[in-house]
Formats: structure tokens, sequence, C-alpha cells
């Protein structure tokens, strides 16, 4: 029976130590040059004696014809096309593909700059030879209509001399290629004789981008601290730290834990549902509590500590004003939300990003245009593809109530769990010990 206790034991210390070992011995990598995003704008302004004549809908889409209904335009006056492109400098080189970021996709943005507002429409009249004209006001419409700007991905093949391809919204297929380093033209697969779109390039642009001798652009950089941890965990929450390559393993989830280390910036965190995880800046103490099926990444660059990127799921922030640089960023799919000492709940659809402030201003910017609202104590704000929405109110009070009922079911949740690991451990270690005894039992009575 000695052996048999030696043998339980051993067991229960090797099932403690690698249940432990997920994150405290855990050594940051090399890793690898670490992806830009570059955004440029442009503009192509129309000789005003020529210029470009579109039809608007009521929804603010514009193209050279719509349908003959009260509310509609004919005939707006465009005097120029406004333009935005966002793209990451690897593109679509292999060596950075990760499965929850891509880094060949672009996306360019244009918005007409109006000359006239056009004449609206009122309603189709039958002509005496059997064809339909659209009958419009006299005048001029004196106000703007409702401006959609069109929205293009399109893919880009990475590096300074890496090439964009697109299609428009009528199946014109365009390209796009980078001349000196400097600019990026686009041209227009069509009979057209359109004009090229120029963007020019700021001097940082590729100006950490070196080739090595595998090929593999790269100028190596290690894996820094992102200055905060876990403070408590609750449920099923884990954890995927990036490889050497800066690619992610998806087999390689590990199950979260509070052991006072450091996470490496790249670290992924997601929780199951009925979960949820505080991280804590250790610098200052900022506070950002996860909410269930929730996944964020850390991408905080070194001196800047509490930046990540919201994946989909909830957020709520409570940041300190003692940042070094004085503001913060968290990035999520539609907008960035700039801060600076206050709270704040995020909520990431993929396809919406929601922020509702419940106390102080945050600089609420669109990914898609570029615009920027001010968002104050008990006011929300919702971004999508086509920008910011209108800013409404919220009950901050049933806001709190809602997160205050998480954080006090987590202390509930964390002893259920640890009660239940611990029982299974125990099981483990019996049924070990019972067939070891039954084994030795069996021998003796074979001799």
């Amino acid at each position: 029976m000695k052996n048999i206790t030696k043998v339980i034991f051993v067991l229960a210390v090797a099932l403690f130590v690698f249940s432990g070992s997920v994150l405290a011995d855990y050594i940051p990598p090399a890793g690898v040059y670490a992806p830009q995003e570059i955004i440029v704008t442009a503009q192509q302004v129309f000789d005003d004696s020529l210029g470009m004549i579109v039809d608007f809908d009521q929804e603010g889409n514009w193209k050279s014809s719509v349908p003959c209904i009260p509310g509609n335009r004919d005939g707006v006056g465009i005097r120029a096309h406004k333009y935005s492109l966002k793209f990451w400098d690897v593109g679509e080189l292999t060596y950075w593909q990760n499965p929850t970021k891509d880094y060949g996709k672009a996306v360019m943005t244009v918005t007409p700059i109006l000359r006239d507002y056009g004449r609206l429409m009122k309603y189709e009249k039958e002509l005496k030879d059997g064809n339909v004209a659209c009958v419009l006001e006299n005048e001029k419409a004196s106000f703007p209509p409702q401006i959609k700007p069109k929205i293009y991905e399109i893919t880009f093949s990475g590096g300074p001399d890496g090439t964009f391809k697109g299609v428009s919204d009528v199946e014109t297929g365009f390209t796009g290629h980078i001349q000196d380093k400097d600019t990026v033209i686009f041209v227009w697969d069509s009979t057209k004789n359109e004009m090229p779109v120029r963007f020019k390039l700021n001097e940082e642009a590729f100006a950490a981008w070196k080739e090595d001798i595998q090929g593999k652009a790269g100028q190596k950089i290690k894996y820094e601290s992102s200055g905060g941890g876990f403070s408590d965990l609750f449920g099923q929450v884990e954890v995927n730290i990036p490889n050497d390559d800066g690619t992610y393993d998806e087999e390689k989830w590990d199950f979260a834990r509070l052991d006072k280390k450091t996470l490496p910036v790249g670290t992924h965190i997601k929780t199951g549902e009925k979960s949820g995880a505080l991280f804590t800046s250790f610098d200052n103490q900022s506070q950002f509590q996860m909410g269930p099926n929730s996944e964020l990444i850390i991408v905080s660059p070194p001196g800047e500590p509490g930046q990540f990127e919201m994946l989909h799921g909830k957020l709520k922030a409570e940041v300190k004003k003692m940042m070094k640089d004085g503001s913060m960023e968290i990035e999520m799919s539609q907008a960035v939300a700039g801060i600076k000492g206050t709270t704040f709940v995020l909520e990431e659809t993929k396809d919406k990003s929601t922020i509702k402030v419940i106390e102080g201003s945050v600089a609420y910017k669109s990914k898609t245009s570029g615009q920027t609202e001010m968002v104050n104590t008990g006011e929300t704000l919702i971004a999508d593809r086509n920008g910011l929405g209108q800013k409404t109110t919220f009950d901050v009070a049933a806001e709190n109530a809602v997160w205050n009922d998480l954080a006090d079911n987590s202390g509930k949740t964390s002893n259920s769990s640890k009660t239940l690991y611990y029982v299974g451990v125990i099981a483990v270690l019996a049924a070990v010990a019972v067939s070891l005894w039954m084994i030795k039992r069996k021998k003796k009575l074979i001799k």
C-alpha cells in the first residue's frame, strides 16, 4: 500500500504542476516584423466644363440612373471625388498569415463632393410614343441629398513593390501599384478615358521595411510585455500566445490562470458562455472587464500598456488618467475609441461597433469615413460600414447593474469551477489507486 501512496503523490504533484505551467513558464519568443496599417487619402477634381452628373436615391446611393420615384434625385453635379485607402504593409505575404487577421484585405472608400443638388423626381409620365419620362421639380433642390460612400474591398499583395486588385460597383476592374515607394496609383480596366487616382504615401509608410536573406520581409523585434495580466477569472477563459513567426496555432488555446504574470503583446483572450475575465494594467491600475462570449487581442506597443483590438463581444473599461502619453486606443472593426481616463462599454459584432460612455468622454473615430465624434457621459454611438450614426442616450444605471451582476457572479462561478476541478483530480487519483490495488491483488492470487 505504501507504493500505491507514492504513486498517488507523484501523480498529484504532476497534475498540479502541469495546471500551473500554462503561462508561468512562458518566455516571449523572438518574434517578427510587426505589420503596420497604412491609411492615405486623395482627391480627384473634375473639370467644371465637363464635370460628372449622377442620380441619387433616398438612401444616399449614387449611380448613373435610379428609379423615378418621389424623393430620388436627377442630375446631381459632382465636383470631385474624395478617396480613402487603408491597407496593411505585409499584404498577402504568407509569412504573416493569421486566422483572425486578413492582412491582404484593403479597403478603398469613395465619397463625392457635390457641385449642385440636382432636381427632385416627382413621378413617371407615359408619352404618346409609348415611352416613359420622369417628371422633375422645376427648380433645383436647395438642400443636399443624403450621401453614402462607396466602399470597395480590394486585395494587396504586400511589400513596397506590391500591387492592388479590385472590382467597382459597376463590375469594372481596377488595379493599383506602388511607384517609387512613395505613391500608390490606381487605374481602371475600362475603355473610358478615366483619370488615374494617386495616393501620396508618407515617408514612414515603408520606412521600417527590409528584406532578410530568406526573402521574408522582416525587421526582427521581440514580443514585449503588455504591462498587464489577469486579476480575476471565472468560467472558461482561454489564451492563445503567438508563435515565433507571428502566426497563431488554433490547437494551442490554453486555460488562463491567475498567476500574476504579465501577458505578452499579441496574446488572444476569449471567454466562453457565462464566463468573464478582468485584465489589469499593472502600470496604472486601469481595468478591462470582458463579458461572456468575447474575444480580443492585446496589441499594445512598448510603452503604451492596455491597448486592445476587439474581435467580438463586450468589454467594460475603467481607464485611469495615468497613461504616459495621456491617452490610449482600443480598435474595433468599424471604429477606434480614443480614451483619456474614463469608464465606458464597447460592444463588437464585426458589422457594428458600439460605444456607451458611463463616465467621462471618448473620441470615437469611424474607420470608414475618418469622422470623429466626442461621446460623453450617458451617450451611445454606433459605427458601421457607412460611418458613424447619430448619438443617442442610454440608461447608465441599468448598464452598470448588468456589469455589477456579472462581477457578483464571478466569485460564485470561480469557486464552483475550482471545486469541480479538485473533485475531478481526486476522482482521477482514486481511480488510479483502485486500479493499481486490483493489479497488485491479482498478481498475488496468481502466485
